[in-house]
């Protein structure tokens, strides 16, 4: 199964956010609580890995901003 548009836009929104906050994806995923390959498994199209609601919240959590910050501002 491939990924979804939504799928897409919210690993780029957390991509955005962990970038400018000068995070790596291994570093994401350690500090958020998942294995250390998480991240980068999610942000590989060729993969079928994507985030859910839990790793939504705990990334949050961990690079302190919303877990709203990561989702469309406008349903498609």
């Amino acid at each position: 199964m491939s990924k979804r548009h939504l799928d897409i836009i919210i690993t780029e929104k957390v991509k955005k956010i962990r970038e400018q906050k000068d995070i790596g994806p291994k570093q994401l995923s350690l500090g958020s609580g998942y294995y250390g390959e998480l991240v980068n498994h999610v942000e590989n199209p060729e993969r079928k890995e994507k985030y859910n609601l839990y790793h939504l919240n705990d990334f949050a959590k961990f690079m302190k901003c919303s877990i709203k910050d990561f989702l469309p501002d406008e349903p498609f």
